[in-house]
């Protein structure tokens, strides 16, 4: 069985071993494999197994999900926007201010975004004034 530090080392020797092939003159890879007993058709046959390899390694990575995004920050407990806007307000005083993209209106989104951020920071706490 492959713990996850023997799986560090192995990969650590897969990559060596793959930058030596690739660092190393063909005609050099050729004398030392034929010095080992190996043909040339089993090097051809060694190169399209490894060109396939790494082709299904880069289809799978394709295919895995990149990032797993959180569902639902605090989305389902959020007050209605003007107890939101007013915890923002008290939150702030006249510690910050807030200034949006091009000084354009803040979308509802925006000003729930902004409340979720400050309830992650500690600022705002969840749940104070649920009037």
């Amino acid at each position: 069985m492959t713990t996850p530090k023997n799986a560090k080392t192995i990969e650590s020797i897969k990559a060596a071993v793959l930058t030596d092939i690739l660092e190393t003159p063909d005609q050099e890879v050729i004398q030392e494999a034929e010095t080992y007993g190996f043909s040339i058709q089993d090097l051809h046959t060694l190169k399209s197994s490894m060109r396939d390899h790494a082709a299904s390694l880069v289809r799978s990575a394709m295919l895995a999900p990149k990032i797993t995004l959180p569902t639902g920050r605090f989305h389902s407990s959020r007050p209605p926007l003007t107890v939101v806007r007013a915890r923002i307000d008290a939150a702030m005083q006249d510690r910050a201010a807030v200034r949006f993209r091009d000084a354009k209106q803040q979308t509802e989104e925006d000003i729930y975004s902004l409340y979720d951020d400050l309830v992650e920071l500690g600022i705002i706490k969840q749940g104070e004034d649920e009037n």
